[in-house]
């Protein structure tokens, strides 16, 4: 027999009741229990074989806890043979045939993010463990990390090249296996600049912006602006956008601020709109 019961601070106790010759078993209490697959002990050491084709009277004594299911099968694994509405990890076929070999014996190795590479020192490297209940411990120094390190509580910066190691642990588990990401630190804005039009050059109606960008950590985007109204952003090079019918109002005046800005994948951005280059457009009328 067995059960998905969650009694940290309580305890489950069974009696199974033959109904045609009578006779009765009693578990051993379950006890500090959290587990979605747990087998449950007779106190006699025997097991339910010996009901077998009869009928059977379960009487379940639960205290401070959750009961959220129970089954009997004739599989040590606990194999329920019932249909996995949901599925789930470790299941190949819409009914349960592993039971306990479903699930892994192993903590999940911990992912660290953003994988390791040229970062800005005001990135946050986050680490997560996709084992539930599991508790990551990491470390800085280059040292293997262990259930004495730093346990991981939430997200932290780094201010110089760093290799972050880390494992995680659960218990009745194995140990995972040591994730590790290197990073650099770059605090150096990326550079920007224009390559058409040229400052103070006469354009027509419709032109093409281009500029230059370059960082370390690579270019995230390149955002052209003029007049201050962003018309695209730019993520992979070349860099340019076409303008096209571009509308000048009367009242506005025939020199026009054109600037670009790019940010780069290590979090920092650099503003080409402190030296804007100038352009005359020639009117178009509106359509």
């Amino acid at each position: 027999m067995f059960v998905n019961v969650k009694d940290p601070q309580g305890s489950l106790q069974i009696e199974a009741t033959d109904l045609t010759t009578g006779n009765t078993l009693t578990s051993l209490p379950l006890s500090g229990v959290d587990k979605t697959l747990r087998a449950v002990q007779w106190n006699s050491g025997v097991d339910l074989s010996s009901f077998a084709n009869d009928p059977v009277q379960f009487q379940f004594t639960l205290t401070n806890g959750s009961l959220y299911a129970f089954w009997v099968s004739a599989s040590t694994s606990g194999a329920s043979n019932g249909y996995v509405a949901a599925g789930g990890p470790g299941f190949s076929l819409p009914t349960d045939n592993k039971g306990s070999n479903a699930y892994s014996t192993t903590v999940a190795t911990p992912e660290i993010y953003p994988p390791g590479g040229i970062v800005a020192s005001s990135t946050s490297i986050t680490i997560l463990s996709r084992t539930a209940g599991a508790t990551i411990y990491y470390t800085l120094d280059g040292n293997a990390p262990s259930g004495s390190s730093l346990v991981y509580t939430g997200p932290f910066q780094i201010s110089g090249p760093t290799t972050v190691q880390a494992i995680a642990i659960a218990p009745g588990l194995t140990t995972s296996a040591v994730a590790s990401q290197t990073f650099t630190v770059n605090n150096t804005p990326p550079t920007v600049s224009f390559s058409s039009p040229l400052n103070g050059q006469t354009v027509s109606a419709a032109f093409t912006l281009t500029a230059n960008a370059s960082s370390p950590a690579g270019i995230a985007n390149v955002e052209f602006l003029v007049d201050g109204v962003s018309l695209a952003y730019v993520r992979v090079p070349p860099y340019f956008v076409s303008v096209a019918n571009y509308h000048i109002d009367q009242h506005e005046s025939p020199n026009h601020d054109d600037c670009d800005q790019s940010s780069g994948n290590s979090g920092h951005g650099n503003d080409y709109c402190d030296r804007p280059e100038c352009f005359s457009a020639a009117r178009q009328p509106a359509w």
